[in-house]
């Protein structure tokens, strides 16, 4: 299954002497990355987001602004720096809210006052279980997605509304849990809205489309929902100009070429 689902890595472990006949030889340590799948708030180039006064760099910024390192890392915050330092510069203090104040207050203490309830770590057991099967997190399919993001809601409304903590340390467990949960909807709201094999690898649209699919996927929130929607990448703009073809992506490819599959 690893040879069908990570063929390049598995190549690379094979050269390396830590896998031979099917067998892992030696405890390898990996973890999944896609440098183009990440979300985080669209920016502009001076990594101001839509919320004035927000900037976003590094890796709390999406992928088509910065890609990932510490070289992209250190160049976007130290744009991002001067841009957020001239708008504190220029604004206009304004009195906080007292309502929001209470409303965020409670929103964010609200599961330390809880006597019971679910813990943290059995709602990332349950977001995970969802989203990580190679099947849903590396060959994906529709059908098999939507139902990852059914089970993602079932969590959303019958788990999470019961997290608590015993400790500001669960307080952090429970945000985290909460954000992921967040996470995991956007990902996979987005991969089943984007209809080629592009930032993943989808067995029912095997092609790496710059015909139709050469565009962002962004997320905008509408009411308590979300909205999913695709912007064309502004390619006439960019030095190299990409081919508006439609062919089998890398990754498919490379199965085929090593004779995995068909």
């Amino acid at each position: 299954r690893l040879k069908e689902a990570l063929i390049i890595p598995m190549k690379m472990f094979a050269r390396a002497g830590l896998e031979t006949e099917d067998r892992i030889l030696e405890l390898i340590e990996w973890s999944p990355a896609s440098p183009v799948g990440r979300c985080g708030p669209a920016v502009n180039r001076d990594f101001e987001t839509s919320i004035p006064g927000l900037y976003a760099c590094g890796e709390a910024a999406p992928s088509d602004a910065v890609v990932t390192g510490l070289a992209n890392a250190a160049t976007s915050g130290a744009k991002a720096g001067k841009s957020a330092a001239r708008f504190a510069k220029e604004a206009v203090f304004m009195d906080p809210d007292s309502g929001q104040i209470e409303e965020l207050r409670q929103r964010t203490f609200g599961p330390l006052r809880k006597k019971e309830g679910i813990e943290p770590d059995q709602v990332i057991l349950s977001i995970q279980e969802a989203v990580a099967p190679y099947d849903v997190l590396f060959i994906r399919h529709d059908k098999r997605m939507k139902k990852a993001l059914e089970k993602i809601q079932e969590i959303k409304e019958h788990e999470a509304p019961l997290l608590f903590a015993y400790d500001p340390h669960y307080l952090r467990a429970v945000h985290e849990a909460k954000s992921l949960l967040i996470t995991a909807e956007i990902q996979l709201r987005a991969s089943i809205f984007r209809k080629d094999s592009r930032t993943g690898v989808r067995e029912d649209y095997p092609y790496e489309d710059n015909m139709d699919w050469l565009k962002f996927i962004r997320v905008q929130r509408e009411g308590e929902g979300m909205k999913i929607i695709a912007q064309d990448v502004p390619i006439d703009k960019y030095p190299v100009k990409v081919e508006r073809t439609k062919e089998i992506a890398y990754l498919w490819k490379a199965g085929i070429d090593a004779s995995v599959i068909t």
